[in-house]
């Protein structure tokens, strides 16, 4: 998918460049990861260096803001994950029985691990999972909902977590947290496009324009009754700069001269996908869908 805009191909600061370090540190002392992925789109969310960071620790998937995905697609995101051997679960931070999904899941992958290994290896104290994940996925956002009450630092701000931090869940599992980490280099424009309407990447270094036009282009079918809806259009528009200019004429979104604000307007349609008020929508589906 080619655009007119740039997007970022590289946001890796110091601070997570420091946490990798940090966690290669402490791989003692965990038994399992708990790896924190954007439901929307899981692929694109995992960072793959984590697989050789960890060492083959045992690893259980969280896909998390499942409020704001596609509920079929996130189904069968979590049936590819098993089909993979790895363990995966679909959250929101809000879910009724958060604490009782992720203990069970973490006490199934790790007593299936213990068993695998020879009595003088296995372990004898409580289970220490290592929380990991790209920034802005929801990782201190979670422990939070675990522990009912303000643990770890969150925010909207990718990045925000600079530091690990122990965090005791009950008497058999303690969760450490840890920065985001993101991937040195993004692969290809189109995961980069993912990762800044996500917000994995600051919008500071993102072309919001870029933003809109991707979104539109790639998911019109899925947004058209949507959008029209949404910003009170009599039909959808065929085109991204169609679109633009009629949320800006509609919605009062002007400049000077009373010109439409393109980039505000832009804004806007990327901030509404962001909080579902467009709908649930996955931005990407398992092989073979």
């Amino acid at each position: 998918m080619k655009t007119d805009s740039k997007v970022p191909f590289s946001w890796f600061p110091g601070h997570m460049l420091k946490a990798e370090r940090e966690i290669k540190k402490r791989l003692a002392l965990i038994d399992l990861t708990l790896e924190i992925v954007d439901a929307r789109a899981p692929l694109s969310t995992r960072n793959f260096r984590l697989g050789a960071l960890l060492e083959g620790k045992p690893r259980v998937i969280v896909l998390n803001k499942t409020d704001l995905s596609d509920p079929k697609t996130t189904k069968e995101w979590c049936r590819s994950f098993d089909a993979e051997g790895i363990p995966a679960v679909a959250i929101t931070k809000d879910s009724k029985d958060l604490n009782e999904v992720l203990i069970d899941v973490l006490s199934r992958t790790i007593t299936d691990h213990d068993h695998s290994l020879s009595s003088k290896y296995r372990r004898f104290h409580s289970i220490r999972a290592m929380v990991v994940g790209v920034p802005n996925v929801g990782k201190s956002t979670i422990i939070n909902s675990l522990v009912g009450q303000k643990k770890a630092h969150t925010g909207a701000m990718p990045g925000l977590t600079r530091q690990q931090q122990w965090v005791k869940l009950n008497d058999e599992i303690e969760l450490m947290d840890n920065p985001g980490i993101m991937i040195p280099r993004i692969p290809d424009e189109e995961t980069g496009l993912k990762l800044g309407l996500l917000a994995v990447v600051t919008d500071k270094v993102v072309d919001l324009q870029c933003l809109a036009e991707y979104l539109f282009s790639q998911f019109r079918d899925q947004l058209g009754d949507k959008i029209k809806n949404r910003y009170e259009l009599d039909m959808t528009p065929e085109s991204i700069a169609e679109l633009l200019e009629q949320i800006g004429r509609r919605h009062g979104i002007l400049g000077r001269g009373g010109g439409v604000d393109i980039e505000k307007s832009a804004i806007r349609l990327v901030d509404d996908f962001r909080q579902s008020r467009l709908g649930r929508i996955s931005l990407e589906v398992p092989t073979g869908l």
